[in-house]
Protein backbone atom coordinates (compact mmCIF):
# COMPACT_ATOMS: atom_id res chain seq x y z
CA UNK A 1 0.00 0.00 0.00
CA UNK A 2 1.37 3.66 -1.14
CA UNK A 3 0.28 6.96 -1.17
CA UNK A 4 1.56 10.38 -2.16
CA UNK A 5 0.76 13.57 0.11
CA UNK A 6 1.97 16.87 -1.59
CA UNK A 7 2.71 20.35 0.21
CA UNK A 8 2.34 23.57 -1.63
CA UNK A 9 3.22 27.26 -0.60
CA UNK A 10 0.05 28.88 -2.40
CA UNK A 11 -0.25 26.61 -5.29
CA UNK A 12 3.25 25.91 -6.31
CA UNK A 13 4.51 22.52 -4.90
CA UNK A 14 7.35 22.29 -2.07
CA UNK A 15 7.47 18.82 -1.03
CA UNK A 16 6.12 15.64 -1.63
CA UNK A 17 5.83 12.69 0.45
CA UNK A 18 5.28 9.17 -0.45
CA UNK A 19 3.96 6.88 2.43
CA UNK A 20 4.51 3.17 1.80
CA UNK A 21 3.27 -0.20 4.37
CA UNK A 22 5.16 -3.27 4.22
CA UNK A 23 3.02 -6.08 6.02
CA UNK A 24 5.38 -8.79 5.25
CA UNK A 25 9.10 -7.20 5.27
CA UNK A 26 11.36 -9.85 6.95
CA UNK A 27 11.88 -7.32 10.49
CA UNK A 28 7.99 -7.48 10.50
CA UNK A 29 5.49 -5.03 9.36
CA UNK A 30 6.56 -1.93 8.85
CA UNK A 31 6.56 2.07 7.07
CA UNK A 32 8.84 3.78 4.84
CA UNK A 33 8.34 7.38 3.99
CA UNK A 34 10.40 9.66 1.81
CA UNK A 35 10.48 12.98 1.51
CA UNK A 36 11.66 15.32 -1.06
CA UNK A 37 11.91 18.80 -1.22
CA UNK A 38 10.44 20.45 -4.46
CA UNK A 39 11.38 24.20 -3.28
CA UNK A 40 13.36 27.04 -4.66
CA UNK A 41 14.73 27.55 -0.88
CA UNK A 42 15.80 24.80 1.63
CA UNK A 43 12.83 23.19 3.76
CA UNK A 44 12.82 21.41 6.87
CA UNK A 45 10.51 18.66 8.26
CA UNK A 46 9.60 17.94 11.40
CA UNK A 47 6.97 14.70 13.09
CA UNK A 48 6.18 15.59 16.52
CA UNK A 49 9.73 16.49 18.96
CA UNK A 50 11.11 12.92 18.02
CA UNK A 51 12.26 13.58 14.31
CA UNK A 52 13.82 16.33 12.23
CA UNK A 53 15.54 16.68 8.97
CA UNK A 54 16.59 20.17 7.25
CA UNK A 55 17.55 20.23 3.06
CA UNK A 56 21.06 21.13 3.37
CA UNK A 57 20.62 22.79 -0.31
CA UNK A 58 17.06 23.44 -2.74
CA UNK A 59 15.41 20.74 -4.13
CA UNK A 60 15.26 21.85 -7.50
CA UNK A 61 16.73 23.82 -9.62
CA UNK A 62 14.92 24.58 -12.58
CA UNK A 63 16.63 25.59 -16.41
CA UNK A 64 15.11 26.72 -19.43
CA UNK A 65 13.77 24.12 -21.96
CA UNK A 66 15.64 24.48 -25.13
CA UNK A 67 13.91 24.94 -28.58
CA UNK A 68 11.39 27.68 -29.03
CA UNK A 69 8.33 26.81 -27.40
CA UNK A 70 5.98 29.28 -26.07
CA UNK A 71 3.85 28.55 -23.57
CA UNK A 72 0.31 28.49 -25.10
CA UNK A 73 -2.55 31.19 -24.16
CA UNK A 74 -5.08 28.34 -22.75
CA UNK A 75 -4.79 26.10 -19.90
CA UNK A 76 -5.43 22.93 -22.13
CA UNK A 77 -2.52 23.94 -24.85
CA UNK A 78 0.20 24.23 -21.90
CA UNK A 79 -1.12 20.73 -20.82
CA UNK A 80 -0.63 19.64 -24.12
CA UNK A 81 2.80 21.13 -24.92
CA UNK A 82 3.78 20.02 -21.38
CA UNK A 83 3.07 16.33 -22.38
CA UNK A 84 4.89 16.99 -25.92
CA UNK A 85 7.94 18.33 -23.58
CA UNK A 86 7.82 15.11 -21.02
CA UNK A 87 8.17 13.17 -24.02
CA UNK A 88 11.81 14.30 -24.63
CA UNK A 89 12.61 13.25 -21.17
CA UNK A 90 13.93 9.65 -20.18
CA UNK A 91 15.33 8.46 -16.63
CA UNK A 92 16.71 5.46 -15.48
CA UNK A 93 17.85 4.50 -12.09
CA UNK A 94 20.91 2.21 -10.75
CA UNK A 95 20.02 -1.38 -9.89
CA UNK A 96 22.24 -3.78 -8.05
CA UNK A 97 26.28 -3.30 -8.86
CA UNK A 98 25.88 -2.76 -13.19
CA UNK A 99 22.16 -2.36 -13.88
CA UNK A 100 20.05 -0.39 -15.16
CA UNK A 101 16.46 0.52 -14.81
CA UNK A 102 14.60 2.17 -17.39
CA UNK A 103 11.75 4.18 -15.92
CA UNK A 104 8.40 4.69 -16.96
CA UNK A 105 7.13 7.93 -17.54
CA UNK A 106 3.58 8.21 -16.50
CA UNK A 107 1.49 10.89 -18.75
CA UNK A 108 -0.55 12.43 -16.81
CA UNK A 109 0.60 15.03 -14.47
CA UNK A 110 0.68 14.34 -10.48
CA UNK A 111 -0.63 17.59 -9.67
CA UNK A 112 -1.30 20.98 -11.34
CA UNK A 113 -0.35 24.29 -10.63
CA UNK A 114 0.02 27.80 -11.49
CA UNK A 115 1.33 30.94 -9.23
CA UNK A 116 0.84 34.65 -10.54
CA UNK A 117 2.70 35.97 -7.19
CA UNK A 118 6.01 34.08 -8.34
CA UNK A 119 5.29 34.76 -11.99
CA UNK A 120 3.98 30.44 -12.86
CA UNK A 121 1.33 30.31 -15.49
CA UNK A 122 1.29 26.90 -15.69
CA UNK A 123 3.36 23.88 -13.83
CA UNK A 124 3.04 19.88 -13.70
CA UNK A 125 4.71 17.97 -11.55
CA UNK A 126 5.30 14.50 -13.91
CA UNK A 127 6.87 11.21 -12.57
CA UNK A 128 9.31 8.67 -14.21
CA UNK A 129 8.61 5.08 -11.99
CA UNK A 130 9.52 2.04 -11.70
CA UNK A 131 5.54 -0.12 -11.95
CA UNK A 132 3.63 2.58 -10.41
CA UNK A 133 6.26 3.84 -7.56
CA UNK A 134 7.77 7.13 -8.71
CA UNK A 135 11.23 7.27 -8.36
CA UNK A 136 12.28 10.71 -10.56
CA UNK A 137 10.30 14.02 -10.37
CA UNK A 138 10.14 15.87 -13.39
CA UNK A 139 9.14 19.36 -12.90
CA UNK A 140 8.09 21.41 -15.79
CA UNK A 141 7.15 25.39 -15.54
CA UNK A 142 5.80 28.01 -18.06
CA UNK A 143 7.20 30.95 -16.14
CA UNK A 144 6.57 34.72 -16.82
CA UNK A 145 10.12 36.36 -16.75
CA UNK A 146 10.20 39.90 -14.21
CA UNK A 147 12.49 41.67 -16.32
CA UNK A 148 11.31 40.55 -20.06
CA UNK A 149 7.89 39.64 -19.84
CA UNK A 150 8.86 36.93 -22.06
CA UNK A 151 7.15 33.27 -21.12
CA UNK A 152 9.35 30.35 -21.10
CA UNK A 153 8.76 26.67 -20.08
CA UNK A 154 11.25 25.42 -17.64
CA UNK A 155 12.40 22.14 -16.16
CA UNK A 156 13.45 20.45 -12.77
CA UNK A 157 13.96 17.10 -11.75
CA UNK A 158 13.83 15.83 -7.53
CA UNK A 159 14.54 11.99 -6.63
CA UNK A 160 12.31 10.32 -4.77
CA UNK A 161 14.11 7.06 -4.25
CA UNK A 162 17.84 6.16 -2.64
CA UNK A 163 19.07 4.82 -5.88
CA UNK A 164 21.22 6.41 -8.24
CA UNK A 165 19.17 8.25 -10.96
CA UNK A 166 19.81 10.00 -14.73
CA UNK A 167 17.70 11.95 -16.59
CA UNK A 168 17.91 12.79 -20.24
CA UNK A 169 16.60 15.17 -22.76
CA UNK A 170 16.42 14.60 -26.42
CA UNK A 171 19.18 11.64 -25.52
CA UNK A 172 21.47 13.69 -23.48
CA UNK A 173 22.10 13.50 -19.93
CA UNK A 174 20.99 16.60 -18.02
CA UNK A 175 20.70 15.91 -14.74
CA UNK A 176 21.93 13.28 -11.82
CA UNK A 177 21.88 12.51 -8.53
CA UNK A 178 24.07 9.75 -6.65
CA UNK A 179 22.81 7.01 -4.38
CA UNK A 180 21.81 8.64 -1.05
CA UNK A 181 24.63 7.33 1.50
CA UNK A 182 23.29 6.38 4.08
CA UNK A 183 20.20 5.49 2.15
CA UNK A 184 17.76 6.86 4.89
CA UNK A 185 19.46 10.76 4.41
CA UNK A 186 19.39 12.90 0.65
CA UNK A 187 20.63 16.38 0.85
Amino acid sequence: ESTLWLWTERERPCALMAVEFYPNSPRGPRWLFEIVSLSNSKIGVARGGDWKWQAKQPGVIRKPVPGDVTPGEKPAQRLSQARQIRQRFTAHEKEGTDGRLELRALSTPLYRYADEQTGVIDGAVFAFANGTNPEVLLLLEAQRDAASKQAIWTYGFAQMTGAAVYASLDEREVWSQKEADPPAVRD
